[in-house]
């Protein structure tokens, strides 16, 4: 099977598409395909007409998100192709709009998922312009007592959780939302963990091993910084930040936080380009 990349101008960056199992009449077919939106550029504004509906985005890092919904709608589900920045210079692209992203948060038992279970898990979901979608959120019932240091820290004692469902009887829901997304937290390895270590314990599969970590983010755009916390990277960005450490408050200050790094530093984007990540 071969592996094709196809490499194309916008605007004066460099982009590449690649795909398994191409043949090269697939670049000339995404070159086409994309002319025919009526695609153009002009700094950080792009816009094309697709179906008789013209997309308008400013901001590089909307451009790019743009590109990518182009030519996934264009060329069909069973030619998705993931975008990278071409350039070495340049970044990376992100390979998905921004309503493929989904943001987690879970508070916890404790900190190890081999042994400690989720007792409150949010999802938060984006729009492609970058605003917040949809929203969902569940307590969670842990099948044992939650400590006192858990519960000094999210406020969730053993009292809230009677009625809760067990993670088995909400799995369904998770695997539907996340199914075919990007997964986007603030340490994702923690998160991504704890909910690897769920769905194993159902016996299923976990729907989606793509992810974003606005932690790394932070790392990475605010070197000089000394805290890369949750609460100080949304104040560096302007973000609102409750101070109760609930899941879906968090969830949805991640999912902006994002889209804020994103278009504060779209001449950096590497960043916010989905990698794959193994937990366990």
């Amino acid at each position: 099977m071969t592996h094709l990349y196809i490499s194309g101008k916008f605007g004066g960056r460099k982009y590449q598409a690649s795909k398994s199992g191409a043949t090269v009449a697939y670049r000339a077919a995404l070159r086409r395909k994309l002319n025919q939106t009526g695609w153009r550029q002009r700094g950080a504004v792009g816009a094309a007409v697709l179906d008789s509906v013209e997309f308008r985005v400013g901001g590089l890092a909307k451009v790019e998100f743009l590109i990518g919904f182009l030519a996934r709608r264009l060329l069909g589900d069973q030619d998705q192709v993931d975008f990278n920045d071409a350039d070495p210079q340049g970044g990376q692209i992100s390979p998905t709009g921004l309503e493929d992203v989904v943001a987690i948060d879970v508070e916890t038992t404790g900190l190890d998922s081999r042994r400690d279970r989720i007792v409150e898990l949010a999802l938060v979901g984006l729009t492609g312009e970058g605003d917040l979608a949809w929203q969902w959120e569940s307590l969670i019932n842990p099948e044992r007592p939650v400590p006192l240091s858990a519960t000094q820290i999210h406020g969730i004692r053993d009292s809230d959780l009677v009625n809760a469902p067990v993670f088995s009887e909400v799995s369904g829901a998770v695997e539907a939302l996340l199914a075919e997304k990007v997964l986007l937290a603030h340490n994702l390895r923690f998160d991504a963990g704890f909910l690897h270590a769920e769905f194993r314990r159902c016996g299923l599969a976990v729907p989606t091993n793509r992810g974003i970590d606005t932690l790394q983010m932070s790392r990475q755009f605010d070197a000089n910084e000394r805290s890369h916390k949750l609460a100080d990277a949304c104040r560096r960005y302007g973000v609102y930040l409750s101070g109760g450490h609930r899941a879906k408050q968090d969830a949805m200050a991640v999912a902006q936080l994002f889209v804020a790094m994103c278009e504060r530093n779209e001449d950096h984007s590497s960043g916010f380009s989905p990698g794959t990540y193994r937990i366990g």
